[in-house]
């Protein structure tokens, strides 16, 4: 190390300062004898000064035996910042912790260690309610979080009983309207219980994996529209994105009716059908957006066909939930090799939504 060298003038002008210091400070010679005491030392060790003068750090700090003090003094005087958390023992028996920092300097042509003391009571007080506050946050999170997923867990077993309802009410009528009409409402009824399904297995209450969704709600509407018709294979294309549960549910709609609505008419009479679904983040100097193109290669709408299905309970709920709720815009094109959405809407979610 680099030593500094202290004069009588220097010295004097030091101790005076230390002497207003808050904190206790001390200088020791290599054995760990006591040479100068601050009155901040004085008074939170209860000594005197003169009683300093013939005492040893180990006199107070019962961690280090008087034998131990010379190798510590060297190794606070080699060392480039040094410091320890230990006790000292006070006149009167107790013991209080404190926060020790040192170094070394020359003084009359001797090696002298340079101590401060800062007691730390008050530090671990905080530090011991601040771990333990921080320990019943915890739990009370952990315990909130079970409660939220047993609450979705809920969500998603009554909207099965509803949806349970409704089969048996369309399996008691012969009427073909009100039987898809039943179906129709069970189908969207699963778009939006899927997501509660996601929240209760999920890792996060407050975010879904929307690819993971999507994959898992196409795949459900296959299984449900073309188990007696004609097979349909599905290209899916999502970026990693993560969406509140209220924008997973606006989505999961959009894409429900217009899957369901390609199953239904465009793939009647077809082999090789494709059903398409891409969904990208566009990033813009101010604000990204979202989106979202769906395709099939069926046989297309004319324009009678265009006009019923855009005033359908459907497409009226599509319109209403891109406009609306996701406050996008949506645009379609058709032609003989099929209907391609295009529906583009802001990235970024609302705080208060």
């Amino acid at each position: 190390m680099e030593e500094d060298f202290l004069d009588d003038k220097q010295c004097a002008i030091f101790k005076e300062a230390l002497d207003h210091s808050p904190e206790g400070a001390y200088w020791f010679n290599t054995e760990g004898k006591f040479i100068y005491v601050n009155k901040a030392t004085c008074i939170m060790d209860g000594y005197s000064e003169e009683a300093f003068k013939d005492m040893y750090l180990s006199d107070i700090d019962k961690n280090f035996t008087k034998a131990e003090l010379p190798y510590l003094m060297h190794k606070i005087y080699t060392a480039r910042n040094w410091s320890e958390e230990t006790t000292h023992q006070r006149k009167n028996g107790t013991v209080y912790p404190i926060e020790m920092t040192g170094y070394g300097f020359i003084y009359h042509g001797r090696q002298t260690i340079c101590a401060f003391a800062r007691d730390t009571t008050q530090m671990r007080f905080f530090r011991k309610k601040y771990a333990h506050t921080n320990t019943k946050l915890t739990k009370s999170l952990k315990e909130k979080e079970v409660l939220l997923k047993e609450i979705h867990h809920r969500v998603k077993n009554n909207m099965q009983i509803i949806s349970s309802l409704l089969d048996m009410q369309s399996r008691r009528s012969d009427d073909i309207i009100l039987k898809n009409a039943l179906q129709e409402s069970r189908s969207r009824i699963h778009t939006m219980a899927l997501v509660h399904e996601f929240l209760y297995l999920g890792d996060s209450l407050s975010f879904i994996d929307l690819p993971l969704y999507i994959n898992k709600l196409l795949h459900d509407i296959k299984q449900s529209c073309t188990a007696h018709s004609n097979p349909v294979n599905l290209e899916i294309e999502i970026e990693p994105i993560f969406f509140s549960s209220d924008k997973c549910i606006q989505i999961g709609m959009v894409v429900h009716e217009l899957a369901v609505n390609a199953f239904k008419y465009a793939f009647a009479n077809k082999e090789n059908n494709i059903f398409s679904i891409r969904l990208t983040v566009q990033e813009d100097q101010y604000n990204d957006s979202i989106e979202l193109y769906i395709k099939d290669n069926g046989d297309g709408f004319d324009t009678t066909q265009n006009h019923i299905e855009k005033n359908s309970i459907g497409m009226n709920l599509v319109h209403s939930i891109v406009e609306d709720q996701l406050e996008g815009t949506i645009s379609y094109s058709t032609s003989p090799n099929g209907v391609v959405y295009k529906i583009i809407f802001p990235y970024l979610e609302h705080l208060n939504d």
